[in-house]
């Protein structure tokens, strides 16, 4: 079956604009669910009690690390499905 030309060149027009829709949402989706991972941990680093205030809501400051002794039970990416109880925050 062919396609025609200018359906074929509408259709990659739309991907294009939808994919860059795509990767903003989950931009904005992972930056939701760190702040509320960073909420649920406290709002703190652990190691020097540093906040979300302190640098402005920039978010690319904090970590999530496991405790010690704990193993890794999950990734930050399929987080809802799990506890966080065997995380910390640090920066």
């Amino acid at each position: 079956m062919k396609t025609c030309p200018r359906r074929l060149r509408r259709i990659r027009e739309l991907y294009a604009v939808n994919n860059v829709i795509h990767r903003v949402r989950m931009h904005e989706r992972r930056e939701q669910i760190k702040r509320w991972g960073i909420a649920l941990l406290g709002g703190a680093c652990t190691q020097c009690g540093l906040t979300l205030e302190d640098v402005d809501g920039r978010l690319e400051a904090f970590d999530f690390h496991h405790k010690p002794g704990e193993t890794k039970a999950f990734n930050i990416a399929g987080s809802y499905q799990f506890s966080w109880r065997g995380l910390d925050v640090s920066c």
